[in-house]
């Protein structure tokens, strides 16, 4: 969580919607700072009492692509949770891992949203980076760093009926809330 009181906004990170870069963006702006819980993770936390009337916005992603990515992150990287889960299983078998672990990484964006005691714009990842432009302090915004590791052009490739239904019903809120298209894994 990037919190600015002198700008006025709190950004709450949720995992795999480009958290990472906007945040290094964010802190470069005078007085931004990081927000941790207890465990030194910026995606749990608490908004700060002083902050809580502060502009307040994340970045919500396709739950189709969060999944696959959450996944290509543990299959490729190292010291990830569930790291040999992913390297060992499919996507299919990951996902029914998934279901019986219950990570908070893998939790609908909607449950960290619902976190917080106010949210004045969810973001769409694919908007990325003309819907920062909609912020009321964007000016204040430098350059969007890299965006990290997208999916591969083919991503959907990784899904059939039974992959989407898995992750639509974990995801069924976001699909709701923010009007993603629970068809777009056939797109």
């Amino acid at each position: 969580m990037i919190v600015n009181r002198d700008v006025g906004f709190v950004f709450a990170r949720i995992p795999r919607t480009a958290s990472t870069s906007i945040a290094a963006a964010l802190r470069s702006i005078p007085g931004s700072v990081e927000v941790m819980n207890a465990k030194r993770v910026a995606h749990h936390c608490d908004v700060p009492g002083d902050a809580r009337g502060l502009y307040t916005f994340a970045v919500v992603r396709d739950p189709y692509e969060r999944t696959l990515s959450v996944y290509y992150r543990r299959r490729d990287g190292t010291n990830e949770p569930l790291f040999d889960i992913a390297q060992e299983e499919s996507f299919a078998s990951y996902l029914g891992q998934l279901a019986e672990l219950g990570q908070p990484h893998d939790c609908p964006q909607t449950e960290f949203i619902g976190r917080l005691p106010r949210i004045d714009a969810a973001l769409r990842f694919d908007g990325i980076p003309a819907c920062l432009g909609d912020l009321p302090f964007a000016e204040k915004i430098p350059g969007l760093p890299n965006l990290g590791k997208l999916l591969p052009e083919n991503w959907r490739d990784d899904y059939d009926e039974q992959t989407a239904e898995v992750v639509y019903e974990r995801n069924r809120t976001d699909f709701d809330a923010y009007d993603f298209d629970p068809e777009s894994w056939k797109a």
